[in-house]
């Protein structure tokens, strides 16, 4: 079906609530690395007099040191690295970045922070005692325990940091809508493929021969191919929607969105280049799922950043999904 199509503005509808949502969204970060900060002077502090002179602040892989600086020195660097670049990555996430997007820079930048002082502190601990820094061992228990801490701290802050509240739906009369009667019911499918996902998981088919039949190497190969079955099992998209809301389905991973949860619906134009590339993407756009370069169904979603679909006939689904969204009873 042609049409009309009314071309949507790549950040949407208000979905994003200015300045105030973008201080909470950073508010739980930036509490864990003040806290990060404090743990690693105390303890440093605390520890000072028990340690070598110069400390060991570097380990190769199997956990001997090979790296040295003085106390001072690995003070003003374990900060650096501890609060400057998760710090960064905050920022950018937060300047930039919309809805989801940032909710994922700030679990993204607690997490690194915690992971990086624990890891650091449990180096300084293992020189407790000793006299010459070369002695010292990275233990292997403060690798997964900085780990088992970075998750725990990026999925504290997940919680902690909802996302943005959406903004007001647009005028019923800027979006593009269904003829359909009260008492009639529709169901509108959609389904792309990306030419580009087929090509890679066709290389990768390709190499994992070539890997056998140089090395002889069941193991790699096998991983290979396995990696080109899920590649391959990502090339398409589907999209459904009916009066419960839109679903979509690439692969093994799919998900429903309740028309509750969604505040307006328009086609647009995507270009691959603007999300970061072909898949799942997560950018300054919102989330999208893009197969190729051409039309695509856009939802605008209260508390949730944009989500995009490339998928043919983009016009009837947003169509019917405002047409449904007119129907629904409003609660509040």
């Amino acid at each position: 079906m042609t049409g009309d199509t009314r071309q949507a503005q790549p950040g949407g509808t208000g979905a994003t609530g200015g300045r105030p949502a973008r201080l909470r969204d950073i508010g739980v970060p930036l509490a864990v690395l003040l806290a990060c900060t404090a743990v690693t002077i105390v303890l440093l502090r605390r520890w000072r007099a028990d340690l070598p002179s110069p400390l060991a602040t570097h380990f190769d892989g199997s956990g001997r040191a090979n790296g040295f600086m003085s106390w001072t020195g690995n003070l003003i660097a374990t900060l650096g690295f501890t609060v400057g670049f998760p710090l960064v990555l905050l920022a950018t996430f937060a300047l930039v970045g919309r809805g989801q997007l940032r909710r994922f820079g700030a679990t993204l930048s607690s997490g690194l922070a915690v992971f990086i002082t624990v890891l650091s502190l449990s180096g300084v601990h293992a020189q407790r005692g000793l006299t010459d820094a070369h002695q010292a061992r990275l233990p292997g228990v403060g690798l997964a325990l900085a780990v088992a801490a970075g998750f725990a701290a990026a999925g504290l802050t997940f919680w902690l940091a909802p996302p943005s509240p959406g903004g007001p739906r647009p005028a019923s009369s800027e979006l593009p809508h269904l003829p359909l009667r009260r008492d009639e019911r529709a169901v509108w499918t959609s389904h792309d493929a990306s030419p580009i996902v087929l090509v890679a998981a066709g290389a990768l088919v390709i190499l994992a021969g070539g890997i056998y039949l140089l090395t002889h190497e069941l193991v790699g190969s096998g991983i290979t191919l396995a990696a080109a079955a899920v590649v391959a099992s990502l090339t398409g998209v589907r999209v459904r929607v009916d009066q419960e809301g839109l679903t979509w389905r690439m692969g093994v991973f799919h998900r429903r969105i309740p028309l509750s949860h969604i505040t307006s619906a328009r086609a647009v134009k995507v270009d691959p280049m603007k999300y970061g590339g072909w898949g799942y993407r997560l950018s300054g756009n919102g989330q999208a799922i893009v197969t190729r370069r051409g039309p695509g169904l856009r939802i605008t979603r209260s508390g949730a950043s944009d989500l995009t679909i490339t998928v043919p006939d983009a016009q009837t689904g947003a169509a019917l999904l405002n047409t449904l969204l007119d129907r629904a009873p409003t609660t509040g």
